[in-house]
């Protein structure tokens, strides 16, 4: 069930208003709801992954650094990336359960 709760909170990274995207950085929700997902899953390599890389994409955001767009495709990609791995573990442990 682990990766029904990553889809639920991290498959949030872009948001659409108007066809422009939104920056999720300085949302005071999401904040608080990584803030919350790293206290409580702070063993969880992936979680930590995702959560190091947000923080550094928002601070290269801020920094005029990296465009919002380049951003959220970064980490849309490494998200998905972590989804699919999650699926697949959990498909396999089903799989050698069964």
């Amino acid at each position: 069930m682990k990766i029904l709760f990553i889809a639920f909170f991290l498959f949030s990274s872009i948001a659409i208003a108007d066809n422009e995207s939104v920056n999720q950085c300085k949302d005071k929700e999401k904040i608080a709801q990584w803030e919350d997902l790293i206290k409580k899953y702070k063993k969880d390599l992936g979680i930590v992954h995702l959560y190091a890389l947000r923080t550094g994409l928002c601070q290269a955001i801020d920094d005029g650094k990296v465009e919002l767009d380049d951003a959220i495709d970064v980490f849309d990609t490494e998200h998905h990336k972590l989804f699919d791995k999650r699926l697949t573990d959990e498909n396999q442990s089903h799989k050698q359960n069964i």
